[in-house]
């Protein structure tokens, strides 16, 4: 059998594919690892053995992460990959052993719609560098996903818009947009009206007309290719494969399921960022919480100790004086009648219980500091 399906596209008048199912939400959602999902075709040797080792095999090693990830992401995510790369080589490899090959066209890339996207998604050919370097690679990712939240009582909505999908050789395509079209000089301006247009002949424009018709063309649906990029065969095919990807996806579902998955990855992520939010506010109030009934309940205790102190110093000195002591205060250290207290100080409370003979006589304990 071909790898990543035959030629098909959907039918006309059946019914929608479901891309992902219950099953698939509650693997991308249960995912605790917040690094992005990802899976990376990368070539088979094992370390220090050297790609000489393997000069034509067809076999690929597939890393894909992050921990946790549920199976069937695994395999939406490796179709997927192998769906662009094997478009972008031209060439399709079975998934029996002997692991044939066949040319995309005449399996896998008769899927692709018809016309435009067809003749734009040509394979790869002309890539500089030698045999023996770090093959090019193709990246596809979900770039942007807008999502729009707002609280309701105690109920946070989240939605979210149609993730944006794109394709680079490792780096981000450039966006062309008003602001890029803003720094590019008339001249490059008119160059890339000319290509949209396929004509030489454009009347005189000033530059915001120039601008304003080029946003206008990107706006409804036009392919603009930046002059810089079309020197590099990876970057060309990648604005190309980008631009087509909407239209890709409806005849391929292996590569359509890359979008729900998206949004249900950014779903999980804003639902985990809310509950670590949650549970640190709790933790917080936990805290304060038992930081506020401890305090209270050493109050307490200290309130209660000061009393029982006053009572029994207070006991004390009745029993001494029952006794016939009846100069607490002879050396006139507590000032006031019947050694009264001067500055905290008394009798009971600096002679009886030794727990305020800090605060009576200080650290030392010498009658001097009085």
């Amino acid at each position: 059998g071909s790898g990543g399906g035959g030629g098909g596209g959907a039918g006309a008048g059946l019914p929608a594919l479901a891309l992902i199912g219950v099953d698939d939400l509650a693997g991308i959602l249960g995912i605790a690892d917040s690094t992005p999902l990802h899976l990376s075709l990368d070539p088979p040797v094992e370390k220090g053995a050297g790609a000489a080792r393997y000069p034509h095999h067809t076999f690929q090693r597939a890393v894909s992460g992050p921990a946790g990830t549920s199976r069937k992401s695994e395999v939406a995510l490796l179709h997927a990959a192998l769906a662009v790369q094997q478009v972008a080589a031209g060439t399709e490899a079975a998934q029996r052993a002997p692991f044939p090959l066949r040319r995309c066209a005449e399996g896998l890339c008769r899927g692709l719609p018809p016309g435009v996207a067809r003749e734009h998604l040509q394979p790869l050919g002309g890539l500089r560098g030698e045999s023996w370097e770090t093959p090019p690679r193709l990246v596809l990712e979900c770039a942007r996903l807008p999502y729009w939240q707002r609280m309701d009582g105690g109920v946070l909505e989240v939605r979210f818009g149609t993730p944006a999908l794109e394709v680079h050789p490792g780096k981000p395509l450039r966006v062309l947009n008003l602001e890029e079209f803003r720094t590019w000089p008339v001249a490059k301006l008119r160059k890339a009206l000319q290509r949209l247009r396929a004509t030489q002949e454009l009347p005189a424009l000033e530059k915001h007309e120039l601008v304003e018709t080029l946003v206008k063309a990107v706006q409804d649906g036009a392919l603009l290719e930046d002059e810089e990029e079309l020197g590099d065969p990876l970057v060309r095919f990648s604005r190309r494969l980008t631009h087509h990807l909407g239209n890709v996806s409806e005849h391929w579902p292996h590569v359509g399921r890359l979008s729900p998955l998206c949004a249900a990855r950014a779903a999980g992520l804003v639902l985990r960022m809310q509950l670590e939010q949650l549970t640190e506010t709790a933790t917080e109030q936990r805290d304060g919480l038992r930081a506020n009934a401890e305090a209270h309940a050493e109050g307490m205790r200290h309130d209660q100790a000061e009393g029982w102190r006053g009572v029994l110093a207070e006991v004390h000195g009745r029993v001494l004086q029952e006794l016939g002591f009846v100069d607490l205060n002879p050396g006139q250290c507590f000032s006031g009648e019947g050694g009264g207290s001067r500055e905290g100080r008394s009798f009971a409370r600096c002679c009886s219980i030794g727990d305020y003979a800090d605060a009576c006589w200080g650290s030392g304990g010498g009658v001097d500091q009085l």
